[in-house]
């Protein structure tokens, strides 16, 4: 949050008169979208560096909970379940057999695929064709 709010406190002059004068201010544009685009950019990377901090702190937290659990008289009602892994269905081949969804997923991406090439080809044809 500091981070943000020393690039607001730097450029809150142009932000001020950016929306004072709705979008019309006495500088150019370009200085106005600079002045956005620092504040958003500083503000989203100092999301991520903050939600690596927490995950980080969590797992540090966990780790510590898990190996003192014996000395941190904790109250245990029931008993910790083993993990049985589920029998994968093969064909004669031995190959895995595919459920519905498996397969549903499959065809999604091909044809996502697809479209992201056909979106893709429609702008470069535009770009070529102007």
């Amino acid at each position: 949050m500091l981070a943000v709010a020393a690039v607001v406190y730097f450029y809150f002059p142009k932000l001020e008169e950016i929306t004072r004068t709705q979008g019309k201010p006495s500088f150019p544009m370009s200085e106005a979208w600079i002045a956005i685009g620092v504040t958003l950019f500083v503000g989203i990377a100092e999301r991520f560096v903050s939600a690596f901090l927490l995950l980080f702190h969590a797992r540090i937290i966990g780790l510590l909970a898990y190996y003192f659990q014996n000395s941190l008289d904790l109250t245990t009602f029931v008993a910790e379940k083993v993990y049985v892994h589920k029998e994968i269905k093969t064909d004669r081949f031995g190959v895995p057999i595919k459920t519905s969804g498996q397969k549903l997923g499959q065809v999604g991406i091909i044809v996502g695929a697809f479209v992201a090439v056909g979106i893709a080809a429609y702008f470069v044809y535009r770009q070529v064709s102007k």
